[in-house]
Order: structure tokens, then C-alpha cells, then sequence
């Protein structure tokens, strides 16, 4: 970078000053990896999968690029760490870096088709399969692994990133192992931003399961956790997670309550209307509780909702209001044909 500001001070810049100034730096030719990561659109869509043959001891990773590829998009050429763990990790190690674990053995993968296999002969099974666990492959990535395999990912993985990938496989597996390591994350993973992620994947999953595991942890010690679980129990409609949802109105954060405000009109409880009424008559900073009363309102469903979100599109109230009671008219007229009309 010092060497980029000394040459160009004072002028007009393009990319490629950048490019001859990092080559210049470092010795290193970046002209392709510029025209990959930088010049050309879209990124890497990764497959991964994995088997491990016992007899002969190897572990396979096969990788499949999935977006487009054609004669302007070929496929993208990139390094790939890998990692296997002997045994696997009691729990996820924080701060950890994206070191290799004890026993752990690391490859390093050249990545350059749209389907690669790689064989890696190891001493035993792995406890723990590591990808890309610097997060540093531009790219998304889908892990098509067994759900022992992603089980073991999410509860043992150092790597927030993985973590999460694994929490969106598991959400769709059907099995009950599945199920009970998301619930388990959900209470327990040390770093609110999975536990978040795992809040969605067991909304999506609207299942008995899904909707159990978002109630017994809706009193989760971080706010966002909180949040996610408000947001997610929107998708169940039943007297228990409304009544769970109106418990959660009293909550310390404005962004719970207004998130557990809006799934409450999904619920289209018989209680939430004149639950949600109330609320958007408050004064919250930024009127944050109110504009999740009026986004709940709409969906509701309820055509008793459109007065009260018109007196709440009035000079007279908060910007933050008037910005969600305005959409939540729009909501309001695709749900119910009477307003529409």
C-alpha cells in the first residue's frame, strides 16, 4: 500500500496500478487472480462431500463447482486447506485462529475444475472434517456430508463460518440426531452468531421439534439469540408459541420486542391485535416497538388493522414509524382483499 500511495500520489488511479504496485511490492505475478476475484462477476458455488473407505483407509473429498460454467465463466482455480482430526474436540475451541487442532493432519487442495476428487490416505476414520477453516475461499459453500459429519462440525468446529454451514445442512436432514445436535447448538454454542443462524434453521424447519427447541431457549442471555428465536417462532401458528411471543413483548431489548411483536401477527392469535394496538401506542427510541407493532399488524391479516396503521402513517408520529407503517399498509393490502380494494 505504501508502495501504491508513493507512485500514483497526486493522480488518477485504475485497477491495474493497483496490480503493478502489489507486483512491484512482492515479486508475485496477480494479473489472473485479478481477473478472477476482481475483474469478473459472480463466485465459486462448492459442493463438498466426503467418504471414508476402512479397508483401504483413505478419505475422499470430492468437490463439484455449481454455478455456471461455460466459455466466459470458467471454472475458478483456487487453493483449498483442508483438515482431518483424529479425535473430536469436546467443544468448539474459542479464538482459536485457523491453526491445525492437536491431531489434526492438514492438506492443502489445488482446486481447478468443476469436479475434483482427492484421496487422502489417513491412519484411522476422522472425528472432525475441516474446510477451508481460515474461511479464506471466497466463495459459498454447501456441505453435503453424512449428518454424523456435520453433527460433528457443529458441535467441535473452531470455525464460526463452518459452523454455520453445517447448521444449514443439518436443517435439511430429516433425522432426529439432526434435530436434536440444531437444539443443542441453539442453547449452548459459545458464540452468538451461530446460536442466531440455528435459531432460523429450526423456524425454517417448522417442525414439533424446531418449534420445542425455539421455546425452551427464547430466555437465551444474548439479545440477538433472543432476537432470531422471536423472529423464527413467527413461523409457527399455535396458542403456545403466542403466548411465548407476548411474554417476550416485555423484553429488555427494543429489537426483541419488536421482532416478537411482528411474529405475533403471523400467529394470528385471537389476543394479538389488541396486543399490538397497545404497543404501537408506546415510545421506544427510533420508535423500534412500534414499527414492529405495525409490521405485525399486517400480518395479521386483519382488516381492523388498517385505521389504526393510517393514524399511524400521521405527521404527528416518528420517521421510524410512519417508514414501517407505510409498508405495512402495502403488506396489509396483499393479504387482504377488502383493503386492497
Amino acid at each position: 500500500l505504501r508502495r501504491y500511495v508513493a507512485d500514483n500520489a497526486q493522480r488518477n488511479v485504475e485497477t491495474i496500478d493497483l496490480v503493478r504496485a502489489i507486483e512491484a511490492a512482492t515479486g508475485r505475478n496477480m494479473r489472473a487472480f485479478f481477473d478472477q476475484w476482481i475483474e469478473r462477476g459472480g463466485h465459486p458455488d462448492i459442493r463438498v462431500s466426503f467418504r471414508w473407505d476402512e479397508a483401504q483407509k483413505i478419505a475422499t473429498l470430492i468437490l463439484e463447482q455449481q454455478q455456471t460454467i461455460d466459455a466466459a465463466n470458467p471454472p475458478y482455480r483456487f487453493d483449498l486447506d483442508v483438515g482431518f482430526v483424529a479425535a473430536l474436540p469436546a467443544s468448539p475451541t474459542r479464538d482459536a485462529g485457523d491453526g491445525p487442532l492437536a491431531g489434526e493432519r492438514r492438506a492443502r487442495l489445488r482446486v481447478k475444475r468443476k469436479y475434483e476428487s482427492f484421496a487422502i490416505p489417513l491412519d484411522a476414520e476422522p472425528k472432525l472434517v475441516r474446510i477451508d477453516p481460515g474461511a479464506y475461499v471466497l466463495g459459498a459453500f454447501t456441505y453435503a456430508f453424512d449428518a454424523d459429519v456435520n453433527a460433528a462440525i457443529l458441535t467441535a468446529e473452531p470455525s464460526v463460518v463452518a459452523r454455520v454451514r453445517a447448521a444449514k445442512a443439518l436443517g435439511k436432514d430429516g433425522a432426529r440426531a439432526a434435530r436434536e445436535t440444531l437444539a443443542g447448538a441453539l442453547a449452548t454454542d459459545p458464540f452468538w452468531g451461530v446460536a442466531a443462524e440455528v435459531a432460523i434453521v429450526l423456524g425454517e424447519l417448522r417442525s414439533s421439534a424446531g418449534r420445542d427447541a425455539l421455546l425452551a431457549n427464547r430466555s437465551h442471555p444474548h439479545p440477538k439469540v433472543r432476537r432470531a428465536i422471536a423472529e423464527a417462532l413467527g413461523n409457527y401458528h399455535d396458542a403456545d408459541v403466542a403466548a411465548a411471543l407476548l411474554g417476550m413483548s416485555g423484553d429488555e431489548s427494543y429489537f426483541v420486542v419488536a421482532a416478537a411483536l411482528e411474529a405475533l401477527g403471523k400467529t394470528r392469535d385471537p389476543r394479538a391485535f389488541d396486543a399490538l394496538c397497545a404497543a404501537l401506542g408506546g415510545a421506544s427510541w427510533n420508535e423500534t416497538i412500534e414499527a414492529g407493532a405495525a409490521r405485525g399488524l399486517a400480518e395479521l391479516a386483519d382488516e381492523r388493522a388498517f385505521p389504526v396503521l393510517h393514524e399511524a402513517l400521521g405527521m404527528h408520529r416518528g420517521e421510524g414509524l410512519r417508514r414501517a407503517a407505510a409498508t405495512a399498509v402495502a403488506r396489509l393490502g396483499v393479504l387482504v382483499d377488502a383493503v386492497r380494494t
